[in-house]
């Protein structure tokens, strides 16, 4: 283990030790006004951790819309969304279309089933639009998040996987080189906003896509409502609101309150 790493993982322990002992971990609460939040043990605090960026999941129009959407279909509707799907989903899913400038948009309940259910297809080579002959070769940030992180196995039924810091550019360009230069489809798995640091060089990632014939496929989740047009997101600032053909991105709309 490297000294970093070592660093790394002891402040890591000494921070968690903390949390324990002051016993500020797996808090229940009983009730909430805005940022205020009262426990089961009666003690009152506020709440940083949160990642609802607008808050506005407490928004009266919101909360009005999600039980009249309940009165309709109850809390669940446990079919497979391939045989029957709510009138709800073609609604939000035309918004969706629309504040990203015209792109094909499918809603899932959270990012984590959407990396489960993408991730393989687009390893396939089958997926529409996003079709290759040659095998993948994927190139994961290695600071991605663990919903990324553990498909790598999934991922390695496909082709290799290689995990790079996403921060080093010559790295990123080197793999996409290795992949083109061994008849290999290169693949770029990362997040935009790095929640577990960093952020992702979009343009220089849409340029080696299309220098290598390669892919990305970028978790924007924590840029989603926050940047871009109409909050479309950091990647499409990024790319100007100018989609690219050969890009998949990731959002998330429980990150402002709204999932």
């Amino acid at each position: 283990m490297q000294n970093w790493q070592r660093n790394k993982i002891e402040k890591s322990v000494k921070y968690q030790t903390r949390v324990f002992s002051e016993n500020i971990n797996e808090l229940i609460v009983t009730e909430r006004e805005g940022k205020k939040i009262r426990l089961d043990d009666g003690r009152e605090m506020i709440e940083f951790v949160s990642c609802s960026y607008l808050g506005i999941e407490t928004h009266k129009k919101l909360k009005v819309a999600v039980y009249e959407a309940m009165e309709r279909f109850g809390v669940q509707l446990s079919v497979a969304r391939t045989r029957i799907k709510p009138d709800i989903f073609r609604d939000i899913e035309s918004k969706l279309s629309a504040i990203m400038k015209g792109a094909c948009t499918l809603t899932f309940n959270a990012v984590t089933p959407c990396h489960i259910a993408v991730l393989p297809l687009l390893a396939s080579g089958i997926l529409p639009k996003y079709t290759f002959i040659n095998k993948p070769y994927f190139i994961l940030e290695k600071t991605a998040h663990a919903t990324l992180q553990i498909n790598r196995g999934l991922l390695q039924q496909f082709g290799d996987v290689v995990r790079i810091d996403f921060q080093d550019h010559k790295k990123i360009e080197d793999a996409f080189k290795f992949a083109f230069d061994n008849g290999l489809t290169p693949i770029s798995i990362s997040d935009s906003v790095g929640s577990m640091g960093g952020v992702a060089p979009v343009k220089f990632l849409t340029q080696l896509i299309s220098k290598y014939n390669g892919y990305a496929y970028i978790d924007d989740a924590h840029g989603t409502s926050i940047f871009g047009e109409n909050g479309s997101g950091y990647v499409m600032e990024c790319l100007d609101n100018k989609l690219d053909d050969r890009i998949i991105i990731a959002g998330s709309l429980s990150k402002y309150g709204c999932g």
